[in-house]
């Protein structure tokens, strides 16, 4: 008996000024005798990204099951008739699928859907839109090609949002006093630390992260040249954020049309919290174990990590050590992601901000001149100093030293700890 999808359609769009909409009535909807799907619909007003659902009685079928989704889908599409064809039979074999809606969304450009996808083995980059982790195709975040020849970003819902950052401690560069910071302007931040890979296909080397743990290709690319972004005298932006045209973020921002960037301290912090008000974004940390701790982070002076290498028998004496990851980044993804889906925001790597501190290791007052109450968009001073912001810990640094607030400093203008990408939350290709 064939399965036959009957259905009526829905067209959405989201309410912004100037808006695109998909146009009434103009949604078709069939499918053939190898259910095959064929989705048609009109664009009007502006260019968009448009995504789709079918939904049975009132409840999707799951981002998931769009496998094999094809055409002016999940991508920036212009205005005018378009299609989306669908291999169901592959995706939702057996189905039977009565009183179906297919939902056409069209999303502005400059309120794209949460999750960008660049593939960076095509030229120029393909760019994709997801709703969410689980639209990923190929398996999701299960498939290790994300780490490796893709960069996922998340949307940071940040326009107007108020947050209170910054923490009186005395670790690293805890003196920076809690202060009222306003963001202007929602972002797009990489889910992992830029990889090995992922550097490579973007720059053409053949770098390699860290050996001891894992894929080094699928380590955070540690000490990565910058020199690049405009030479040995990298200056502080001033009209816009130049860099050098040859340099990774000058290729990425061309293949691309975003514009690629390192974060500001703010929007770190900001992403790292996740709307949390704690010093850790998992929580307090008073009260949780060691184990738990790891569920998050790959810290020094932590263990066990045995979930993930086990541990080591003395042959001789019979003593049991766990294995412990000092010394060495691991591959990222691997451990639980902070509330809004940011991976490794804890420990692995120092991540380097687009900020320079304030410097006076004497009192270690580092940011004596570069706060405010409130302040919005803050990012640091307005001169070149010679280090930059790092945030989020390291694998040779403990708990203590890998909040949300701690800042550190030793990232020169030629030489960085890990990247973390961030861009306007702009649908611009």
């Amino acid at each position: 008996m064939k399965r036959v999808l009957l259905g009526c359609v829905l067209t959405t769009g989201i309410a912004l000024a100037a808006s695109p909409t998909i146009r009434d009535g103009s949604v078709s909807f069939r499918q053939d005798t190898g259910r095959n799907v064929t989705i048609g619909y009109v664009l009007d007003g502006t260019p968009a990204v448009v995504t789709v659902d079918i939904l049975t009685n009132g409840v999707s079928i799951g981002e998931a099951t769009f496998s094999g989704i094809a055409g002016a889908v999940n991508r920036l599409v212009q205005t005018g008739p378009n299609t989306i064809t669908w291999a169901a039979r592959k995706a939702w074999p057996d189905q039977i699928a009565s009183n179906v809606t297919v939902k056409v969304t069209a999303w502005p450009t400059n309120a794209p859907p949460d999750y960008c996808v660049v593939d960076l083995t095509t030229s120029p980059y393909d760019v994709r839109y997801y709703v969410s982790t689980n639209a990923l195709p190929d398996g999701g975040l299960t498939n290790r090609v994300y780490c490796r020849d893709k960069l996922v970003l998340r949307r940071i819902h940040a326009a107007g949002e108020t947050f209170r950052m910054g923490q009186a401690s005395s670790q690293y560069g805890g003196k920076q006093m809690p202060h009222i910071v306003q963001l202007s302007a929602d972002y797009y931040m990489a889910i992992y630390e830029l990889t090995a890979k992922q550097y490579n296909n973007i720059a053409g080397t053949t770098k390699k992260g860290d050996t001891k743990f894992g894929d080094p290709l699928e380590n955070p690319l540690q000490y990565v040249e910058l020199v690049t972004l405009r030479g040995s005298g990298f200056t502080w932006p001033q009209n816009g954020h130049d860099v050098d045209s040859t340099s990774f973020l000058g290729t990425l921002r061309s293949q691309t049309g975003f514009v690629f960037d390192l974060p500001t301290d703010a929007q770190w912090e900001f992403a790292c919290r996740a709307g949390t008000t704690t010093r850790w974004s998992y929580g307090t940390g008073s009260g949780l174990s060691n184990a738990q701790k790891a569920e998050y982070g790959w810290f020094g002076y932590l263990t066990p990590y045995v979930d993930f290498y086990g541990t080591t028998t003395n042959a001789t004496t019979g003593a049991v050590t766990t294995n412990n990851t000092w010394g060495a980044t691991h591959p990222v993804g691997l451990l639980k992601p902070n509330p809004w889906g940011l991976y490794d925001m804890h420990g692995n790597a120092w991540e380097t901000c687009l900020d320079y501190f304030v410097n006076d290791v004497n009192d270690w007052n580092w940011v004596s001149n570069d706060y405010h109450d409130p302040v919005t968009d803050p990012m640091g001073v307005p001169t070149v100093q010679s280090q930059r912001v790092g945030r989020g810990g390291s694998q040779s640094n403990g708990t203590g030293d890998s909040d949300s607030s701690i800042r550190h400093y030793g990232l020169t203008n030629e030489k960085a700890y890990g990247i973390r990408l961030v861009c306007p939350a702009l649908a611009t290709r």
